[in-house]
């Protein structure tokens, strides 16, 4: 074996190995200890700021949150156990504001919700034929 070879082989090997298997980004929930009535996130005794990842016991991702101070921030989602998407929500400060969205384990829109300042005031629900089934404003 040349030394050019052996050298493709010493640069190749992490590259091939590190692109095994699904990479999350950010810290599995289970790393993070949650204080204050399961209110807020914290990651070596500090109040966490990153992403944050649940997997199924099968390995693929269950859900994603951010997390700014130890608190939920930005966008959050959750799949179903078939990877479709089940829930999608934008947090400020640990509570949903604007739309949260929620689909069934098929993909179709099962309803959708809006908040403002940590308020529900706007609900719709569709039926499994797809058709709009309810739909409430201010609610309280």
């Amino acid at each position: 074996m040349t030394p050019v070879h052996l050298f493709i082989i010493i640069v190749s090997l992490p590259l091939l190995l590190g692109g095994c298997g699904e990479k999350h980004e950010g810290v599995n929930w289970k790393e993070l200890d949650f204080r204050d009535s399961y209110s807020i996130a914290y990651l070596k005794d500090s109040p966490y700021t990153g992403k944050v990842f649940e997997l199924f016991k099968n390995g693929q991702k269950r859900s994603q949150f951010n997390y700014k101070n130890g608190k939920k921030e930005g966008p959050g989602t959750t799949w179903h156990k078939n990877g479709q998407k089940a829930m999608e929500a934008n947090y400020k400060d640990d509570k949903i504001e604007g739309l949260l969205l929620v689909w069934d384990k098929n993909g179709q829109k099962r309803s959708q919700f809006t908040y403002k300042d940590g308020r529900l005031v706007f609900t719709k629900w569709w039926n499994r034929e797809g058709d709009l089934h309810y739909l409430s404003s201010n609610v309280e």
